[in-house]
């Protein structure tokens, strides 16, 4: 006991103790170092050193995949020729054939779908390894070869390099190909793996294998060890690809984000530069915003609606497209429609409320909206990695089509399609001869006419040109674009003296046509009718000045056949200079055509041939004695008839000495020259300047076809089906108590234009319109607003309306709601029949 004590204390054989604990742990760590850092008998690496470089490995390619700032990795797609005499870019069957063959394209991308990736921190050498790994059918480390890219033209261009971003500055969109160094036609079938993603760094310059074979892991001694380690690789792998994939995604995504808002951000400072100052007379509106804040603003009911979504995207949160949403409609308005705010029917004070739009929506819109419907020659001369990719996609390890099941076309071919499309496009849109024929080309033979001659022929060619401009509402629409719609001119009319409180209008310095006219009619006392004009009284009141133009003593002639007349009075005034600038206002500014001129009138005025007849004289006496000449048929007649006229026809510059029957004919033709055009010379010089307003003249004398019957016929006279189909009916929610009186009234309604058509009610269509619009007849430009029709419903416990209203401003007509036609029709025809101008519902 006291000799283990002894022991145990003493210093000198603790200290022996602890050396051979020590020893013992060094003897252990050196033999397990050996074992591990043995190689096997045909020289793999062992485990320590796989383990070693498989995680050096994918630390590097961690850090080379792509970031905010840029991208380390170049994605680039491989492809071996078959030899160095290549010069030119196999066709696509071609490539095809060289792919299945061990060339062209890698297995691995094939397999993979997807390009090769070189990491840019590479040296020149580790490309050369990995270009080698690459292809394990080939021994390209003792053939050697050079890299190569194809130009637009489909050459072959080798290129010279001193790292790898020079390498791919240098290849640009083109494939990397792979340019061997002697023919390699006839693959060398080697039992290798799959190469890896990259060169490996711990044995890249020590290694002494042949560069063609792959750097793989270990080889475990046994089977079960072989497959024990093949799934752990094969797991390893599956979850760096994954994680990778999800680096990417991620990298992706934040880089959308970031365009995102850089768009964002700079729609929001346009919008701000776009935004013009407040009217001070506008209509108010409240705009509620989704993180709740509220704006009031005003804007004219004829600011284009394009101003109010400026203002809206103005807000901090704005997104690049929008919706608002008037409180009580149930429809949304995309920031992307045209118009204006009247047409929209936001024409008096509303809550708005905005919904912005989520990103992916904005997104996928940004792009509908920016693709592109046929590619311009530069983008058709894209790289061979588009076609490539293509074939990547068609092409399987295990099948390859043939050729004739392909249907790949390759850039030469699209480009000759492409060439071949232009030719056509410039042969359709060139002017001349080629567009008759080929008109004719497609026509059936018995719809094309047969000329007598080479003239008729060259007269049906410039009619045929004619016929493909625009209608004349689109012709009436483009005077139109240059009117200020915000800037308005203020007529005071007074419906009991309206010609002449229209031509005070009209004259005055300060009336520019190009501004927007608000009228305000006044009744026989003096009264004014209440009501701001914002379209209804302005179309009344166009309407009513070319009826009493028709009506004038400027005039004369049957009814929708008039020619000018001669008054001094008017001469004096200039009177008719207003009338053609009347005229010309109301066909631009969207009130109704003259539609009463004569023929001839129109020959006068569009620089025709004018020919006038006997009907055309408006003084019936002087019209008498004409005839009697015209019907002269012997000289005896033909001088009793002109022996009567001898003092008009010497004033007339006619009086002449009659010799023939034959002299006649000319000298009617002087008595009416005389009459209806020389006589009123002065008045039609300044009709025709009247005209010219809104350059309205030169668009009739350019289309003179086109505007003859918006001059010199009556408008088409209205249907009931017409009518109906004009108006948009405006219902409740499917299924509400208050569709189905709705239905009802619809019902009634049509029932009601029929029986207005037939003439069984005191009624007539033109006053429904003229009561809807304040139009008599359907505009050459048409109805805008399009017209509508409204439900007048009680509000809470009051009573129910009994007779129409209408909205002429929007074009809106609000039918009562009854129980029975009969009430229906007999209150529709009091309120239509008594109701006189603008302002009496």
């Amino acid at each position: 006991m006291t000799g283990y004590s002894d022991d145990l204390v003493s210093p000198e054989n603790n200290v022996q103790r602890t050396v051979a604990v020590f020893d013992r742990m060094y003897n252990t760590l050196q033999r397990a170092r050996r074992e591990l850092t043995d190689t096997t008998s045909n020289g793999t690496t062992n485990l320590l050193t796989a383990t070693r470089t498989l995680f050096r490995r994918r630390r590097s390619q961690v850090q080379g995949t792509s970031t905010r700032r840029g991208r380390s990795t170049w994605q680039v797609g491989l492809f071996l020729l078959p030899g160095p005499d290549i010069q030119q870019l196999p066709s696509v069957s071609e490539r095809h054939v060289l792919t299945n063959n061990g060339l062209g394209i890698p297995a691995k991308e094939v397999a993979d779908c997807q390009l090769s990736t070189i990491d840019l921190n590479w040296s020149l050498a580790d490309v050369n390894n990995f270009v080698c790994q690459s292809f394990p059918m080939i021994s390209l480390n003792l053939v050697g070869f050079e890299l190569a890219k194809v130009n637009r033209v489909k050459k072959i261009q080798k290129l010279q390099a001193s790292c790898v971003r020079d390498l791919k500055k240098a290849v640009g969109k083109s494939r990397l190909y792979v340019v061997p160094r002697a023919e390699v036609g006839q693959p060398i079938p080697l039992p290798l793996n799959q190469p890896s993603t990259g060169p490996n760094f711990e044995t890249t310059e020590t290694s002494d294998l042949p560069l063609s074979e792959p750097i793989t892991g270990p080889q475990p001694e046994t089977t079960n060890e072989l497959e024990e380690w093949r799934a752990i690789r094969h797991q390893q792998d599956q979850e760096y690809e994954q994680s990778l994939r999800a680096d990417q995604e991620k990298d992706r995504r934040t880089e959308e984000i970031s365009q995102y808002e850089e768009r964002r951000l700079k729609i929001i400072q346009e919008r701000l530069m776009r935004t013009n100052e407040e009217p001070a007379d506008g209509i108010p509106l409240k705009f509620t915003f989704p993180d709740g804040t509220m704006k009031i603003r005003r804007f004219q009911v004829f600011d284009q609606i394009q101003a109010l979504f400026d203002f809206v995207g103005t807000h901090s949160s704005a997104t690049e497209y929008f919706y608002i949403k008037e409180a009580t409609s149930a429809v949304s308005i995309s920031s992307t429609v045209p118009g204006t705010l009247l047409d929209h029917y936001l024409n008096a004070p509303l809550n708005i409320h905005v919904r912005w739009m989520e990103m992916e929506d904005v997104q996928a819109l940004f792009h509908q909206q920016n693709s592109v419907l046929l590619p311009s020659p530069d983008e058709l001369e894209t790289s061979e990695v588009q076609d490539d990719l293509e074939t990547v996609e068609s092409v399987t390890p295990d099948e390859i089509h043939s050729q004739d099941d392909m249907e790949i076309m390759d850039s030469g071919s699209r480009e000759e399609m492409y060439s071949n499309h232009r030719e056509n496009v410039s042969e359709t849109v060139d002017s001349g001869p080629e567009i008759y024929n080929n008109y004719n080309n497609i026509m059936p033979d018995n719809d094309l006419p047969e000329p007598d001659d080479q003239d008729h022929q060259d007269g049906s060619e410039v009619m045929y040109l004619e016929d493909f401009v625009g209608s004349t509402e689109d012709i009436l629409l483009e005077l139109g674009k240059e009117i200020n719609y915000n800037l308005s001119c203020r007529f005071n009319i007074n419906r009991k003296n309206l010609l002449d409180g229209a031509f005070r209008a009209f004259g005055r310095k300060s009336y520019d046509p190009f501004k927007r006219i608000s009228v305000r009619f006044s009744d026989e006392c003096g009264n004014f009718e209440e009501g701001v004009d914002l379209g209804g009284p302005r179309r009344e009141f166009l309407s009513l000045v070319l009826e009493e133009i028709e009506k004038s003593s400027m005039l004369a002639g049957p009814d929708g056949c008039k020619n000018l007349a001669l008054d001094s009075v008017a001469v004096r005034q200039d009177r008719y200079y207003l009338v053609g600038k009347a005229i010309a206002v109301s066909m631009v500014h969207g009130g109704p055509s003259p539609g009463f001129f004569s023929p001839t009138l129109f020959e006068c005025i569009s620089n025709g041939q004018v020919s006038p007849t006997i009907e055309d004289v408006n003084d019936l006496d002087l019209q008498a004695k004409i005839k009697k000449i015209s019907l002269a048929a012997t000289m005896e007649e033909l001088c009793e008839a002109t022996e009567c006229m001898s003092e008009y026809l010497a004033n007339a510059g006619c009086l002449r000495a009659v010799k023939c029957l034959k002299d006649k004919d000319l000298l009617l033709q002087d008595i009416l020259m005389f009459q209806v055009v020389n006589r009123l010379h002065g008045p039609l010089e300044r009709l025709k300047e009247g005209l010219r307003t809104l350059e309205l003249l030169e668009a009739v004398v350019k289309h003179k076809e086109a505007f003859r019957p918006l001059f010199c016929s009556p408008p088409q006279p209205l249907t009931a089906d017409a009518l109906d189909q004009l108006f948009d009916i405006r219902y409740s929610t499917v299924g509400s108590n208050k569709r189905a009186e709705e239905n009802t009234t619809v019902a009634f309604w049509r029932d009601y234009l029929i029986d207005v058509e037939e003439g069984t009610s005191s009624c007539t269509l033109q006053k429904i319109l003229t009561f809807a619009t304040g139009c008599c007849a359907l505009p050459a430009i048409g109805l805008k607003p399009q017209p509508s029709i409204e439900f007048l419903h009680p509000m809470d416990t009051s009573e129910r309306e009994k007779f129409p209203t209408a909205n002429t401003c929007i074009n809106c007509l609000r039918l009562p709601l009854h129980k029975n036609y009969e009430m229906f029709k007999s209150n529709m025809d009091f309120g239509i029949c008594n109701t006189q101008g603008f302002g009496q519902e």
